[in-house]
């Protein structure tokens, strides 16, 4: 927590005021998942249950 708040407060309170640093964060973190998801799924689309 370096900017002593919680990330997820952050990224919302940060892009309802239309900061750039929030939105940076946002698109970041969504394509880190994007990423993950296709590391640990792979294009087949295995069934994650």
């Amino acid at each position: 927590r370096m900017a002593g708040g919680c990330t997820s407060g952050h990224g919302i309170s940060g892009g309802l005021q239309l900061a750039v640093s929030s939105w940076a964060f946002f698109f970041a973190m969504f394509g880190s998942g994007v990423v993950t998801a296709f590391a640990l799924f792979g294009l087949k689309g295995r069934s994650h249950v």
